[in-house]
């Protein structure tokens, strides 16, 4: 797992059940190693992909408005001390879309950085820097 996995639904309490009070909304991630060997610097390849999806379930023909799509490349290196983990960084390139074209299109790029420490086998914090840009003028508007 990367992200959340999850699968949501609500209907209104005040308003009856139809297509334009209620709806679904899911995400699905992945984090796939790319390789089974230790890359130099002690470090790891892993390949990302998360997508997000809204469902339109109560129309009759049940489309999806928006779905966006968001696959990565990313290098890790734990962090080890007295033999045991004490941290993991990471350091990503991934890409957001919506995977529409023309004047529908909407994504961006992004680099980012993050550290994990884990104070014990409950607890965890996590620091996370990102810097992205945005390659077409459509997507400002």
């Amino acid at each position: 797992m990367f992200r959340d996995n999850y699968f949501t639904t609500g209907i209104p309490f005040n308003q009856p059940i139809n297509q334009k009070t209620a709806d679904a909304k899911f995400q699905t991630s992945i984090r796939q190693r790319l390789t089974k060997s230790i890359l130099s610097f002690n470090t790891f390849l892993d390949v990302t992909y998360t997508q997000k999806s809204f469902w339109d379930i109560y129309r009759t023909s049940l489309p999806f408005p928006d779905n966006n799509f968001n696959p990565g490349l990313s290098i890790g290196k734990p962090i080890i001390r007295n033999n045991q983990l004490k941290g993991i960084a990471i350091f990503s390139f991934e890409h957001k879309s919506n995977g529409r074209d023309s004047i529908d299109s909407r994504d961006w790029n992004y680099f980012s950085f993050s550290f994990t420490h884990f104070f014990n086998m409950r607890f965890s914090a996590e620091a996370k820097a990102w810097a992205g840009w945005i390659d077409k003028k459509e997507n400002l508007r």
